[in-house]
């Protein structure tokens, strides 16, 4: 493996020293002639990363990881923005300055290393084990733990059962209480909680989210590419397709009825008569809680052709309806993107997020509104990496530095290959902040409504 170094300072100079085919990098002259003596083995080039040219000489264009540690972060950013044009497969920074981290991620810095962090989250693990952490893990029908007693479940020795949610109450766990579908556990543990403990209780490595059929709301030519959307999740989830539509549109079901045929899915149409979408609306609220539908509508982006829904309708329908409603734009996933709230990382909208990101083998970005080094962020922190590693989920943490409505609204504008996995129930996404993102995002967004609407 081809590797670059940037920066000859000690840990430029060991890690250059330490790999098989490296080059080091320095821009200062004299000490450039003193390393080119001291260190004959070594491959060494002068000059300043920053150009293109110097890069190129040190083979940039064949490399597989380029590692800059420079002692400024200033130069470590514009060092990578500089190599973002190579696309090279890894780019390591150094970081000190927390300010920094966006910016980094924003040159395309893969892995960000901050030597302040890892020691802070080294001694709090090693040194202080007794860091409490609270996870909350849903009783499914799946759950080898339901119908269970609390006093059958068999925990590892540094955690406890501390409360059950069932419903709108909060309950005092005791050891004859039966365990039952929907039951919340939430646990508190001494240290990173053991992932025997998810495999005991909710079995497994799959969050279950319940899934029979998909429902799409079809109104014109325009919605072809959402309907391709919705077919494709068809596919991944294996479940079917209920296509609603105006009642005598020949050329609509024709057109529905391709789609559907060449993506290998079931489907069939409710026909409707009247006007379509109060129609369309009371027949969603009459669906069941637990039915395990995804509601499904286009909606336009603006600025482009087509009909667009009205924005009253779509809070409407996201209020009155029992399930989760997914504004399709048309989109392949590449990523999924979650505010992550650290009073709602056990909720439904985290675990829906993972179940998505899981069926579309996307990753996850986990965007953390809480400072570094927070007692909130050390929670979300936590979780997403225990999500990471317990589901098999590609999940990249993404630290908000200012206001986290506003970034949230950044991110979602960036990109339009992903799906946006909002809590209709979560205090940091306002209602003309949701009516923001429907409204302007290129991307397909989810709002997931409280856990019993999955």
């Amino acid at each position: 493996m081809k590797a670059i170094v940037v920066g000859a300072g000690f840990v430029g100079t060991q890690l250059a020293d330490r790999l098989d085919n490296a080059t080091l990098i320095e821009a200062d002259p004299a000490k450039y002639i003193i390393l080119k003596r001291e260190n004959a083995a070594l491959q060494i080039i002068g000059g300043d990363a920053n150009q293109a040219e110097v890069l190129q000489r040190a083979g940039i264009e064949n490399c597989s990881a380029l590692v800059i540690v420079t002692n400024k972060d200033y130069v470590n950013w514009k060092i990578a923005l500089t190599a973002r044009e190579f696309s090279v497969p890894k780019v390591i920074a150094r970081l000190r300055d927390e300010s920094y981290r966006q910016k980094f991620k924003d040159a395309g810095v893969t892995h960000i290393i901050s030597p302040t962090e890892e020691t802070i989250t080294a001694i709090l693990g090693e040194v202080f084990p007794t860091l409490e952490t609270v996870t909350d893990i849903l009783i499914t029908k799946v759950s080898p733990a339901l119908d269970k007693r609390i006093s059958e479940i068999h925990l590892s020795s540094n955690s406890i059962i501390a409360a059950v949610r069932r419903g709108e109450k909060l309950l005092k766990p005791n050891s004859g209480m039966l365990l039952q579908e929907g039951d919340a556990l939430s646990l508190i543990s001494l240290g990173e909680l053991d992932v025997d403990v998810y495999e005991t209780i909710a079995g497994g490595t799959s969050p279950y989210i319940p899934r029979s059929k998909m429902i799409f709301l079809l109104l014109s030519q325009g919605d072809s590419k959402a309907l391709k959307e919705v077919a494709y999740l068809c596919t991944r989830f294996k479940v079917s397709c209920e296509i609603v539509i105006r009642q005598g549109e020949t050329s609509l079901i024709h057109m529905a009825s391709s789609i559907m045929a060449k993506a290998e899915v079931s489907f069939s149409f409710q026909e409707m008569s009247g006007d379509i979408l109060a129609g369309f609306r009371d027949y969603v609220r009459n669906l069941g809680a637990n039915s395990g539908i995804l509601v499904a509508v286009h909606q336009e982006r603006k600025g482009m052709f087509g009909h667009e829904l009205p924005m009253k309708f779509i809070k409407s329908l996201i209020i009155s309806s029992p399930t989760s409603i997914l504004i399709a734009r048309g989109n392949r996933y590449e990523r999924v993107l979650h505010l992550l709230d650290s009073s709602l990382i056990g909720g439904s909208c985290t675990r829906c997020s993972v179940s998505m990101a899981m069926d579309t083998s996307a990753k996850l970005y986990a965007l953390c509104p809480h400072s570094s080094g927070s007692a909130e962020h050390d929670i979300v922190r936590t979780h997403t990496r225990r999500l990471s590693r317990i589901y098999g989920v590609d999940v990249i943490e993404d630290i908000v530095t200012g206001d986290p409505t506003i970034e949230f609204i950044q991110k979602v504008r960036a990109k339009s290959d992903q799906l946006v996995v909002i809590n209709w129930n979560s205090p940091l996404i306002m209602r003309d902040i949701l009516t923001r993102i429907i409204n302007d995002a290129e991307a397909s967004v989810l709002i997931v409504g409280g856990q019993e609407k999955l």
